[in-house]
């Protein structure tokens, strides 16, 4: 047996309309573009993909080649002039074109941290400049007699004495000297171009070394 309910009394008042409750906002997927992403060969890449022209900076040129690249883990520490090439692959994270990102403790951590997960079989890649170079040399040097093949990106300054900003190729003559296949970029093709080349050149199977490309372009 149920209970009756009693009917609410009326007023004389009109009733409230009825207003249909909100639907729910879709939510966006940020990841969607990167989801879309199809894996081609470097041939394709470089020879018959669409192409625009962009004016644009080193920084952001070098954004676009990681966008290509399916890099799986990106490492950080800021230091003048790359800190904003890194903070852009760190967009790139948040749309889901790179697989794992994150700030390191300083350049001595970054540099070991991009060799773990080099061993490890991922696709590396971080950026440093001058004195973090030099900070970074011990793990950096060890990259080449491991057969590493780490990217990296060092936008050359002036280490010291005087202390600046502008532009420099000391820490280049240190590089070359480790044993890794160094490539020079003067402008912001070369950005582009040298970032996509040096996977491809260091992920060969005779040749398993890192492939690092300095820059003196503005970033």
């Amino acid at each position: 047996m149920s209970e009756a309910v009693k009917a609410p009394e009326t007023t004389g008042q009109p009733a409230a309309p009825a207003v249909a409750a909100p639907s729910p906002a879709v939510r966006q997927d940020p990841h969607a573009d990167a989801k879309r992403q199809r894996v081609v060969t470097p041939e394709y890449l470089f020879h018959e993909a669409p192409r625009t022209k962009e004016f644009i900076t080193g920084s952001e040129a070098a954004k676009e080649a990681i966008r290509r690249a399916n890099v799986d883990l990106a490492i950080a520490y800021p230091i003048t002039p790359q800190s904003e090439t890194m903070q852009l692959v760190g967009v790139l994270y948040g749309e889901g074109y790179v697989k794992e990102y994150y700030r390191g403790e300083e350049e001595v951590g970054v540099m070991a941290a991009i060799a773990g997960g080099s061993r490890a079989g991922v696709r590396c890649y971080t950026a440093t400049a001058g004195p973090g170079t030099l900070r970074g040399l011990e793990g950096i040097a060890s990259w080449p007699g491991h057969r590493l093949p780490v990217v990296a990106m060092f936008t050359c300054r002036v280490v010291n004495a005087p202390l600046a900003i502008q532009p420099d190729n000391i820490e280049v003559s240190y590089l070359l000297n480790c044993g890794m296949i160094v490539l020079h970029a003067e402008n912001q093709q070369d950005m582009y171009d040298f970032t996509l080349a040096a996977f491809t050149i260091s992920e060969k199977n005779d040749v398993t070394l890192p492939s690092v490309f300095a820059a003196t372009v503005s970033s």
